[in-house]
């Protein structure tokens, strides 16, 4: 399974245009990250106790309407 999750991580964070999104949620008295990245045809989800850590290592054109109000920005990496 971890193969699988690595490989649809990897095709969603290369894709040229993709849809990010996170939402806070608490487990007891720690708040904790669920993150979202989708494409036309896939969907990546996961959990982490660190905001905004999904953008790690992404390019391309990312649309967020909460974010970006409705438009798309444009992330570059080295």
């Amino acid at each position: 399974m971890q193969g699988f999750v690595a490989t649809l991580r990897d095709l969603v964070a290369g894709a040229p245009v993709k849809h990010m999104d996170e939402t806070g949620f608490r487990i007891g008295d720690k708040t904790c990250w669920l993150h979202v990245a989708t494409t036309a045809l896939l969907t990546f989800y996961r959990t982490c106790t660190k905001r905004g850590s999904l953008l790690a290592n992404v390019a391309g054109i990312i649309g967020n309407r909460r974010v970006f109000g409705l438009s798309a920005k444009t992330i570059t990496t080295p």
